[in-house]
Order: C-alpha cells, then sequence, then structure tokens
C-alpha cells in the first residue's frame, strides 16, 4: 500500500507543479521611475486583482497556463 501511495504522488507531483504559474512585478512611473504603492493591477482571465506594496512589488500566484 505504501508504494501504491508513493507511486502515485511520483506520479502526479509533476502534474500538479507544472500546472502552476506566476507574475510579479513592480509598478513604476514612466517619467520619474518612482514606485507606484498602491496601484491596483488586473488581470482579465482569470479576473483578478492585487494592490502593489509599498515599493511597487506585486504577485499573482496559482495561475493557470494560457495564452
Amino acid at each position: 500500500m505504501k508504494n501504491l501511495f508513493a507511486a502515485l504522488c511520483a506520479l502526479l507531483l509533476p502534474v500538479l507543479a507544472a500546472a502552476q504559474f506566476s507574475i510579479s512585478g513592480k509598478i513604476i512611473d514612466k517619467q520619474t521611475t518612482n514606485a507606484l504603492p498602491g496601484a491596483n493591477i488586473s488581470l482579465t482571465n482569470p479576473a483578478i486583482s492585487t494592490i502593489a506594496d509599498a515599493r511597487g512589488l506585486y504577485h499573482f500566484d496559482n495561475l493557470k497556463s494560457g495564452s
């Protein structure tokens, strides 16, 4: 039973790990290159959004692959 469980985990782990993507970055003003804290960053598919932190950094986790 242990061997079956270990085999299933070994087969599923790469599939689950490969199916998740992330996007991260920094929002800055084009002219001054200053960070834009509190900026709202949105994705359309899936429809999710996040807010940049005090340094202008943002991050989206657990995204499915797409075009």
